[in-house]
């Protein structure tokens, strides 16, 4: 509802990384039920609260205070209309990912990606997610991008439904998977980092450098 919903991408993956081939092609019209939530399992909901928790960071909706003071259910269609509207005028500024304004939506999703890519998929999307949220704001507060408040209402957030993923791969093998993000383009590993709600940062860091801070943040 809140993500791939609206953002008429076509994609598949490939055994080098995810959504590396496929189209733009938009719905003709998207409805989203807000009902059918009495129906999700906890854990697939709690999934789909990463990319809320993303949208959140981007637009500033005041979701995560939602999140925070336990009013989500109360407010789910407003939450809902929130994030689509956030995803919608990204898209309609960059539908085809020419202008660079897109790459916002991947933030969280460098570290994602990894993550996904060296468990064999097995690791969900949006444990994947929330566990890059977390760990590319911690870089961020490293970096001087974000404060250390920011990093910790996004740790509140993730814990609160459970989705940080204990990441158990090296950190050689996580930055050499990184690599293979479609966002990279010159040799270095592209980053959208959080400044605060509804600000954000591109920055791009060589292989050497990220090695250098992941193992001094000791995430």
């Amino acid at each position: 509802m809140v993500d791939a919903s609206v953002g008429g991408k076509t994609a598949v993956d490939l055994h080098a990384g995810k959504n590396m081939i496929g189209a733009f092609w938009q719905p003709s019209m998207v409805i989203a039920d807000s009902q059918i939530m009495a129906n999700l399992p906890e854990d697939i909901f709690a999934e789909g609260m990463a990319e809320v928790i993303k949208s959140d960071l981007i637009a500033n909706a005041g979701i995560i205070r939602m999140i925070q003071q336990g009013t989500v259910m109360e407010y789910i269609d407003k939450m809902i209309a929130s994030c689509i509207k956030m995803k919608r005028d990204v898209v309609e500024q960059d539908e085809y990912e020419n202008t660079g304004l897109r790459k916002v939506l991947n933030m969280g999703h460098t570290v994602a990606h990894a993550i996904e890519k060296l468990s064999n998929y097995t690791v969900s999307h949006g444990i994947a997610v929330a566990t890059g949220l977390e760990w590319e704001a911690k870089i961020a507060n490293y970096l001087g991008l974000c404060e250390e408040a920011l990093v910790k209402d996004i740790k509140e957030a993730v814990d609160a439904y459970h989705l940080y993923y204990s990441v158990p791969y090296p950190v050689e093998a996580l930055v050499e998977a990184m690599k293979s993000d479609k966002k990279n383009d010159d040799y270095k590993i592209d980053f959208v980092f959080p400044i605060t709600y509804g600000k954000w940062e591109e920055r791009k860091l060589g292989t050497n450098e990220l090695k250098e801070i992941i193992n001094t943040i000791n995430i």
